[in-house]
């Protein structure tokens, strides 16, 4: 049975969230509680039963952070590849980025891929 995902609701709001957390450290979620109730609405709740915490990691300038997914999304992600068809799923907001000309505003996009690739481990 393939390994359920954080589904983003809204991945511009999740982005500016992010984005905040970034800049501001002391307005992370100090739980996975408190993660849940800053994301309300953003994320589909409840968040996949395997998860139990929450985590931030954030390098300096000096540090080459190189983030890996969880091998068993990989190997999960790889195993659903072999027997999918159509076409690779991403989300919506770059297709509409990229063939109907939609989020033109840099800022919006940038946001967008923030609270994208922030939680989706790459799968």
């Amino acid at each position: 049975m393939a390994i359920p995902r954080i589904n983003v609701l809204q991945h511009r709001e999740l982005g500016k969230k992010v984005i905040k957390w970034a800049l501001e450290p002391d307005s992370r979620p100090k739980s996975l509680a408190e993660f849940v109730q800053q994301t309300n609405g953003i994320i589909e709740h409840p968040l996949p039963s395997y998860i139990k915490a929450v985590q931030f990691v954030q390098p300096n300038l000096e540090v080459l952070l190189i983030r890996l997914a969880p091998a068993e999304m990989i190997q999960d992600t790889l195993t659903r590849l072999e027997t999918a068809t159509g076409k690779y799923p991403m989300p919506k907001f770059y297709e509409e980025y990229i063939t109907h000309g939609k989020h033109q505003n840099q800022k919006e996009f940038f946001e967008h891929r923030v609270g994208d690739y922030s939680i989706s481990n790459c799968t």
